[in-house]
């Protein structure tokens, strides 16, 4: 997989643990955006929640198990947000359906930064063999994540019950799966 991409707008990289303030202060940031839809967003992240996020995806990526890209406004050099293919739990990293998710701080939101960097993650992981689809879900309230999905080419297969864990309670998840071509 590769380790950095660079689009028309952004450029996406593998974090270290350097990131982690950059990390911790977007968050913070969009604390009240974010956390409508990602459990681990709260007013109470802190500094140490980033470097260990930076820590694990360093460790995910070591072993091929994900890969979380920060993605870098190219003009300002600013973090804007995420993007990650990651196993979807498989003891071994041998499930050929991998997860993909995003997520774009609130003032970037609306410029089409999360399709620009999602697009490029797809193209990423075209040139992995172990990746056959990639599969977002989101709550059913995040419409702009559901754009998203249907704007990356991913086709909706359903509701899961109770699927998604946020603020103590299960939800139900709306389901799209994208077939990944690989390179020739």
């Amino acid at each position: 997989m590769i380790t950095s991409i660079r689009t028309q707008r952004l450029i996406l990289r593998l974090p270290n643990q350097a990131d982690a303030p950059a990390l911790f202060h977007t968050v913070n940031g969009s604390v009240e955006t974010l956390s409508r839809f990602l459990s681990w967003c709260t007013p109470e992240y802190a500094l140490s929640d980033a470097i260990k996020w930076t820590r694990g995806a360093e460790y995910d990526a070591a072993q091929g198990l994900g890969f979380h890209f920060l993605a870098f406004e190219q003009l300002s050099g600013d973090l804007i947000g995420s993007c990650a293919v990651t196993n979807r739990g498989s003891a071994l990293g041998q499930d050929r359906i991998w997860n993909l998710g995003y997520w774009i701080r609130s003032s970037s939101e609306g410029r089409g930064f999360a399709s620009e960097a999602i697009a490029s993650v797809i193209d990423a992981a075209r040139q992995s063999d172990r990746i056959d689809q990639l599969e977002i879900k989101m709550l059913a309230t995040n419409d702009k994540s559901q754009r998203v999905a249907i704007k990356s080419g991913a086709q909706f297969i359903g509701i899961r019950d109770e699927d998604i864990s946020l603020h103590g309670k299960k939800w139900p998840a709306l389901v799209y799966r994208l077939t990944v071509t690989h390179a020739a």
